[in-house]
């Protein structure tokens, strides 16, 4: 993290727990900032399209970053993220020992023990939805980084999932169906929405993030 300034006006600072559903939606902006020092990075991480019939936990991401200190401007290209794998796979071209990438693989490498960081390092998106890229206006969405549509949209195709499997949803809560799919499938975590309030306060969820050996999500 090699950047010090303030962060941007527009940002606003993510949970752990909203950070980890935050960041593969599809177009997540955020930064990095190392309290310690003071200083910052910033990433890009958008989604490829998926082709028809690819599962979602297959997806690729393609990660962009903004440092000073790897001798450049802009927004450059560092290569991309397989979930299934939890690797970033950089291009022929790109250092890897540039601090983009050796941060990005600290995240990934840390992934289930990013709240031992508390104090040392603080996440923030940059005021526009993870999912669709539009600025978000909505408190609720501020905190979070997702706009009310985008989340009405990944709670609905996890319901329509559950429904598929068989799960029975009438007369129960969003978290009871999340729970009641990672139950019937753990592997699934990967696919559907949980909110990072859900995340927090569900002890079966809480274990799955600390012990879940099925992916980034």
């Amino acid at each position: 993290m090699t950047q010090t300034s303030t962060i941007p006006g527009r940002s606003h600072k993510l949970s752990y727990k909203d950070f980890r559903s935050f960041i593969f939606q599809g177009k997540a902006v955020f930064t990095l900032e190392n309290i310690e020092s003071g200083n910052y990075i910033v990433y890009k991480v958008y989604s490829l399209k998926r082709r028809r019939g690819q599962p979602e936990n297959t997806r690729l991401f393609n990660v962009y970053v903004r440092a000073l200190g790897d001798g450049w401007r802009g927004n450059r290209y560092i290569g991309q993220v397989d979930r299934l794998t939890e690797t970033l796979k950089t291009p022929f071209g790109v250092d890897t020992n540039s601090v983009g990438v050796r941060t990005f693989n600290w995240i990934i490498a840390k992934w289930r023990k990013l709240e031992k960081f508390e104090g040392k390092m603080n996440m923030y998106h940059m005021g526009v939805c993870c999912k669709c890229g539009r600025d978000l206006t909505v408190p609720e969405s501020i905190n979070n980084g997702i706009g009310p549509q985008c989340k009405h949209y990944r709670e609905d195709s996890t319901i329509k999932m559950a429904k598929d499997l068989g799960i029975p949803t009438k007369g129960k809560t969003y978290e009871e169906i999340v729970v009641a799919i990672v139950e019937h499938d753990p592997s699934l975590i990967k696919e559907i929405y949980i909110p990072g309030e859900i995340r927090s306060k569900n002890e079966f969820m809480q274990t799955l993030d600390r012990c879940s050996s099925f992916g980034l999500f």
